[in-house]
Formats: C-alpha cells, sequence, structure tokens
C-alpha cells in the first residue's frame, strides 16, 4: 500500500499552493469582511484546469482523478476555504452530475463551458423543510406543453446568483416521496427561475450562498437529468464524492489552522523564550498534527477508492465525519495557541475557526454521518430507527442496508416457528436469559401476522418478556408483516442484517403459524427451530408444511403434557422417511420453557447445528440460494415500482383489475399489458435521450 503522492500528483499540488498564496492569500480578509465572492478569480481557475479537473479532456477538463481533485481543494482551503468550497460545489456537484447523468448533448451545451470554466455552475438539491431529509422534497414539477412547469423554491445553495447553470430537484410525483423526484438543469436568465435572498453567514463569508426561486418556470423535457424518478437516487451517489471534497476543505482548514499556531507559538514570548517551548503548547501542536494527518488519510483512501471505481458511500462518509470534528477542534485549539489575540481579527485563527464549522453541516450533517456509526456501536435507538426506515419502506432504508451489509454474516441467527399455542414466545424469553448468561448480546424480532395497529402479538411479547425488556444487553422489537398473513417480510430480513450489524451475537426470529409463507423463515436463520406440542394433532399438518424439510431441530415444548411419547415417536419416523440434501439428522429436544427445563439442551442442539453446517459444502449453496431470494425480492420490488411509474399506469392498473375482477380478463394477459406499456415509455426515454 502507498501512502505517498506521485511526482506528477506532487507537482499539481504545489501549482495550486503557489496559485493559493500568491492569487487568493493577498484578499482572504478583505473578501471575508465585505462577504465579496470573487467571481474575478474563477477564469483564473479555469486556466489552472480547477474547474474542470474531474472531467475528461473532450469536454474541456483536466482529466484528472478524485486524489487530485481532494489535493487542490485542501490546498485552496488551506489558504480559504470560501474558495474550496466554491471550486468543490462547481466540480462534483453541478458539473459532475451533468457528467455522470447527462446526455451527449447536455455534455456538449452544460458540462464543457462548466469545465473549460468558461460558466459557474451551481447544484439545488436542500429546501427550507428538506435538508437532511431531502426525500421531503416541496418544489413540483407539472407536466405541460412537451416540458416541465416548476414552482418551488431551493436554499443554501453555493453560486445561487452568479451560476449560469444549476441543476436543481423537483417533485414530479408526490406519491412517490423519494421515487417521484426528478432532476433539472437551469440557465440563467431562464424565466421564472431568479436568485433570492443571500445568506448572511458565520464563515465562509467569500463563498456565495443564496436561495433560488422558481415560479411556473416552464423547461423543456431536454433538460430533464437522468430518468424520471431517478433525481433523489442519483443525488445520493452524487453526494458519495461530495463529501470526499469536504473531507479535503476540512482538512484545509485544519491546515491552514496549525500552520498559522505553528508561526504564532513561535514568535510569541513568555517568559524569556518562545511559548513552542513549553510541554504545554507542544501537546497540542502535536495532538493537532496527528488528528490532521489521520483524517488526510481517510480522504485519500476514499479518493483512491473512487478513482478506482469503486463503491465509497461508507468511506467517504467516514472521511467527512471524521475530518469535519477534526477540523473544528483544531481550529479551536488553534485559538486556544493565539491566547487573546485568537480571538480578535488581527490573527487568521478565527477565520479558521469560523470557516471549519460548515464541515460538519455540508454534504450531510455529522448526525447523519454518526447515525451509520451509532448502528456499528450497537446504539438501541439508531437501531430501532433503522430498523422503522426499513419497515416504513424510507426512502434512505436502501442506502443504509448498502452500507451495513459488509458488516453482516457474524451473528447466530436462529428462527423459531411452530403452530400457534406451542409457547414459542416463552421459548424464546427462555433461550435468550440463557444466552444472556453467558455474557451475550441477543435481539429478537417477533413476526406479527396482522396489522401495525394489532396489540395481540406485541403486547404479549412484553409480558412474557418484560424481565429481558429491561436488559441493555437485549433488543425486543415486532414487527407486523403488513398483510403477508403468517408469512415472513422482506423487511424482518433487513431487520435482522441491523441488529448483525450492530453486533448482537445471538439474534432469535419467532413466526407465528404453520404454513407455506412460513417455511421463508429458513431464508433468514442460520439455524430454523420448529416447535410442537403434543396433543393439538398438528403433526400431519406439520409434515405437509414442509416443516420437516426447513427444521434443523425440532422442540417438543410443553413436554410435560399427556402425548408426548407419542409426539416424538411419530417425529423419528418422519426423519426417518425424509432424505435431506446435507445429511444432517434434526435432533429432537423435549421441553417444558415455562419451567426453563430443556434450554440448555436446546441451545446444545443449536450450536451443533451451526457447527455442521460450517463444515458441509451445503452450507454455501444454501447462502447461494438466500442471496438469490434477496436479489429477486428486491428485483420484484424495483420493477413493480418503475413499472407503476410509468404514466398512466395507476389507473391502468384500477382498469385491469376491475376487469379480472369480473372475469373479463385473465390476470396473466393483464400483466404483460403493463410490461409492454413499461417497454414502450423505456423506449421512448431512449429515443428522447439519444
Amino acid at each position: 500500500m502507498h501512502f505517498e503522492l506521485t511526482e506528477e500528483q506532487l507537482q499539481m499540488k504545489m501549482s495550486v499552493r503557489e496559485f493559493a498564496e500568491a492569487e487568493i492569500a493577498p484578499h482572504v480578509m478583505e473578501w471575508d469582511e465585505a462577504q465579496h465572492f470573487p467571481i474575478e478569480l474563477m477564469p483564473k481557475l479555469g486556466e489552472l484546469g480547477l474547474l474542470g479537473i474531474l472531467f475528461p479532456e473532450e469536454y474541456g477538463g483536466a482529466a484528472l482523478g478524485y486524489v487530485e481533485y481532494a489535493t487542490a481543494i485542501e490546498e485552496l482551503s488551506r489558504v480559504d476555504g470560501s474558495v474550496g468550497i466554491s471550486v468543490a460545489a462547481h466540480n462534483s456537484l453541478c458539473s459532475n452530475h451533468i457528467f455522470q447523468y447527462g446526455t451527449e448533448a447536455q455534455k456538449q451545451k452544460y458540462l464543457a463551458p462548466l469545465a473549460r470554466g468558461e460558466q459557474l455552475g451551481a447544484w439545488g438539491l436542500t429546501e427550507p423543510g428538506a435538508g437532511s431529509d431531502a426525500s421531503g422534497t416541496r418544489t413540483t414539477a407539472v407536466k405541460k406543453d412537451g416540458g416541465w412547469v416548476i414552482n418551488g423554491s431551493k436554499n443554501f445553495i453555493t453560486h445561487a446568483i452568479h451560476a449560469d447553470t444549476c441543476v436543481a430537484f423537483a417533485s414530479t410525483d408526490r406519491a412517490k416521496h423519494s421515487k417521484g423526484i426528478t432532476a433539472f438543469i437551469f440557465e440563467k436568465g431562464m424565466k421564472g427561475f431568479s436568485p433570492s435572498k443571500k445568506e448572511n453567514k458565520l464563515g465562509l463569508r467569500a463563498s456565495e450562498t443564496a436561495s433560488v426561486v422558481f415560479e411556473d418556470c416552464l423547461v423543456s423535457d431536454e433538460n430533464r437529468l437522468g430518468g424520471e424518478g431517478m433525481g433523489f437516487v442519483n443525488a445520493m451517489e452524487i453526494l458519495d464524492g461530495g463529501r470526499i471534497s469536504i473531507a479535503a476543505l476540512a482538512v484545509g482548514i485544519a491546515q491552514g489552522a496549525y500552520e498559522s499556531a505553528i508561526r504564532y507559538s513561535a514568535e510569541r514570548q513568555q517568559f524569556g523564550k518562545p511559548i513552542r517551548e513549553f510541554q504545554a503548547i507542544q501537546f497540542k501542536l502535536a495532538d493537532m498534527a496527528v488528528q490532521i494527518e489521520a483524517a488526510r488519510l481517510l480522504m485519500y483512501r476514499a479518493a483512491a477508492m473512487k478513482d478506482q471505481g469503486k463503491k465509497t458511500t461508507k468511506e467517504s462518509s467516514m472521511a467527512k465525519l471524521f475530518a469535519g470534528e477534526m477540523s473544528v477542534r483544531v481550529c479551536e485549539e488553534a485559538i486556544q495557541i493565539h491566547g487573546g489575540y485568537g480571538y480578535t481579527k488581527d490573527y487568521p485563527a478565527e477565520k479558521y475557526w469560523r470557516d471549519s464549522k460548515l464541515c460538519t453541516i455540508g454534504e450531510g450533517t455529522s448526525e447523519n454521518d454518526l447515525f451509520l456509526a451509532r448502528i456499528i456501536k450497537g446504539d438501541t435507538t439508531a437501531v430501532a430507527r433503522a430498523i422503522s426506515k426499513v419497515e416504513d419502506n424510507a426512502a434512505e432504508a436502501s442506502e443504509l442496508m448498502k452500507q451495513i451489509f459488509s458488516r453482516t454474516g457474524r451473528a447466530l441467527i436462529v428462527g423459531i416457528t411452530g403452530s400457534p399455542g406451542a409457547g414459542k414466545s416463552s421459548l424464546v424469553d427462555k433461550l435468550a436469559a440463557f444466552y444472556r448468561k453467558t455474557g451475550e448480546r441477543v435481539g429478537i424480532i417477533a413476526v406479527d401476522p396482522s396489522s401495525p395497529f394489532s396489540g395481540g402479538a406485541i403486547l404479549g411479547d412484553r409480558i412474557r418478556m418484560q424481565t429481558l425488556s429491561l436488559d441493555k444487553g437485549v433488543f425486543i422489537r415486532s414487527m407486523a408483516t403488513r398483510g403477508n398473513l403468517g408469512g415472513l417480510a422482506r423487511a424482518t430480513v433487513e431487520a435482522v442484517a441491523i441488529l448483525d450489524a450492530a453486533g448482537y451475537d445471538k439474534i432469535i426470529v419467532e413466526t407465528v403459524g404453520v404454513g407455506q409463507d412460513e417455511i421463508e423463515i429458513a431464508k433468514t436463520a442460520d439455524v430454523c427451530v420448529v416447535v410442537l406440542v403434543p396433543g393439538m394433532g398438528d403433526d400431519v399438518q406439520t409434515m405437509k408444511a414442509g416443516i420437516m424439510e426447513i427444521g434443523d431441530v425440532l422442540v417438543i415444548n410443553k413436554a410435560d403434557r399427556e402425548g408426548v411419547l407419542r409426539t416424538e415417536k411419530e417425529l423419528q419416523a418422519l426423519l426417518s422417511l425424509s432424505a435431506r440434501s446435507d445429511e444432517w439428522q434434526p435432533p429432537i429436544v423435549k421441553t417444558v420453557a415455562i419451567e426453563n427445563k430443556g434450554i440448555a439442551e436446546l441451545a446444545g442442539a443449536i450450536e451443533q447445528s451451526r457447527e455442521f453446517q460450517k463444515q458441509t459444502p451445503a452450507s454455501a449453496d444454501r447462502r447461494k440460494v438466500v442471496a438469490r431470494w434477496r436479489i429477486l425480492e428486491l428485483l420484484r420490488e424495483r420493477l413493480v415500482s418503475e413499472t407503476l411509474g410509468v404514466d398512466g399506469a395507476a389507473n391502468k392498473l384500477e382498469r385491469l383489475a376491475a376487469e379480472v375482477a369480473t372475469k373479463k380478463r385473465d390476470p396473466y394477459s393483464a400483466v404483460d399489458e403493463l410490461i409492454k406499456a413499461r417497454s414502450r415509455e423505456s423506449e421512448v426515454r431512449s429515443q428522447k435521450e439519444s
């Protein structure tokens, strides 16, 4: 692994440093005091290649990578963060969005002049009511006369006043929330599109930040950027790169503050010697240097991965989070080293500190970045919020699952299923208590088959597990299958993954009923426990439901009842007739859960099953089957969403449903018609884009 810049990258770094010290440094305080946006500097930045650093030469860019880009932002921000953030917003947001998702015609018309530095770009996602929750966009776009009529506003937009080109987002279908947001390209002077209030900011005052307003702004469909309804998804991907630039901004500001503290500590005399010779100051400077270097390495890792074409959602968020928080700390220490002078405008320390705070807010607040970190640490509130996002199919749920997926696969997931009345909840209660005695953290998911408003299963779980509910090492959640009666909703699978990533050692999933849908638990659990009870006449139904195929461990609960021996013999007979592909012979464990009898034996049988799986090739095949199922489930949901997203599809669906209900049409041809409509829409879009 290499941690040094190449000779060419070092040359570029020094070129940007020399430019910043010669062209920017003499004006920093003047621009800051006057809140002057240095538009006169933009042509010079363009000549240096910094306004098209990421883009191919065919569009007028410098054809460099994210490592060079981050280095350039750092060097500019070391002198003035206002210039650094302007270059960042122009490159990684506006221009990059057009480069990544624009048509060739859009790239030639808009990207080329942006990359050459002839025009300035802005990017508008944030609204007064849609900041961290960008999916709450209220700006609307309504189809009219072959184009779109846009109404709404955006705030906190960099370059809102001077920008020649602006990429902004509007809701084209509010019913679809984030999946109904579309991006558009706006041009300066376009009727109905205008800048509004300029913000009077704490820091980065030479960077222009203002609002933009859309008042019956008519744009051609040729100005639609990317697919209809894909704006939010594309924006989240663009922000992956944007966070790298904010990390670079933070590192540059901190580096500038650190260097100013070193200079001052060498000049300032106390007790007959420079204050840098005092150990207290040396400790501060050493800590500052370590923190800056750590943030720089995180920044370069994310940038290098981006250049390699890898997904960097997690890495860029980590870099941005750590660098932003670090920058504020380092700049505060710089003020402290300056003492009273640090509180005045005679020295640059106070400006660096003011500028640094934006790094914990822009491109997603530190709290958003901390959300993932809190989940990974096992914070129960964060875990509960994450599961709620998945259960409600929130817009950010898919991005969250992408980030945590690599951290799953460490927990032992135990699925417990069986007939109602078999005592499964009591069994779960005692099994979880057994695991807690060994110091393991336990997550419990109880699948409620009815609606999210039914209190039966939820209330019952809380009563039976009231002792565990007070244990901080146990997480209990009841989840509704939302109409999929008796089945295991996909949201439950994602909830298990969240608990896995959060560091829970054992995760127990309890379901109700025994039916065909119940077999889906095998696609979640590492070990599937099937619970029976003597005297309920469910043995034959169990066999019909295919439980013998999914049961890794069979439990006869309430084994103090009459008929337990008969039930045990029937199970043994069935096991002798069944032939499992992995050759595992499910053990039969007898328990009396309410009396805590047989729980240790059950835990032992679960461990034996898990160990057997690790040693057999069939376990790898099982993982592939589960992975295939998850992909198909997600694909099904995505295709349904896209199919029903076609214009008029909702009305068409209602018409077809009525025809199928009255036997005027069969459901198969109804599906064919919806798919054909989706294909026609895709062809039309492709023709427009080409």
